[in-house]
C-alpha cells in the first residue's frame, strides 16, 4: 500500500520521552514510524503485542496502538492501560463504531479511523501530549 509522503506544518512539542508503537500491521506501522521520524519524534516499537513491552513506560509520552483486528487492539489497549494509567493512548484502526466505543471504555484517549492522514496524526499526538503534560503538572 502506497502512502503519501507529506511534510507536516504541525508544531511538535519538545520531546522529553518517546512514542511507543504497538502494531499488528507491519506495513502500516512502518509508514507511521516514517511519519513520526520526519516530525522528529523518538519511536520505540513493539512488534506484535503489548504484553512484550520491555521498556520503562515512565519514559514514554504516548502509546500508539495500530491494528486492523478490533479484538487485538482491545487486548493491547487493556494491557497498556493496566501498566500505565498516566500515559496517553492513541488508537489507529478500522472504521468500526462498536470497536471505537469499547476502546474508549477500556481507556483509549483518541481513535483515528482509516484512512489516516499524517497531519491529523501529528496534530492528535501534539494535543494528547499537551493534555497529559497538564495532568501530571
Amino acid at each position: 500500500m502506497s502512502r503519501p509522503q507529506v511534510q507536516s506544518s504541525v508544531s511538535k512539542l519538545s520531546a522529553t520521552g518517546t512514542i511507543l508503537i504497538v502494531a499488528d500491521n507491519h506495513d502500516l506501522s512502518e509508514w507511521i514510524v516514517d511519519v513520526l521520524d520526519k516530525a522528529s519524534y523518538l519511536v520505540q516499537r513493539v512488534a506484535n503485542g503489548a504484553d512484550s513491552i520491555d521498556i520503562p513506560l515512565d519514559d514514554v509520552q504516548l502509546a500508539m496502538l495500530i491494528g486492523s483486528d478490533p479484538l487485538w487492539i482491545e487486548q493491547a489497549c487493556a494491557i497498556v492501560r493496566q501498566r500505565a494509567r498516566n500515559l496517553a493512548v492513541m488508537i489507529l484502526g478500522p472504521n468500526n463504531f462498536e470497536a471505537k466505543v469499547r476502546l474508549f471504555d477500556i481507556g483509549a484517549d483518541a481513535y483515528l479511523a482509516e484512512p489516516f492522514v499524517p497531519e491529523e496524526i501529528l496534530a492528535r499526538i501534539t494535543s494528547l501530549i499537551r493534555i497529559y503534560r497538564r495532568k501530571v503538572s
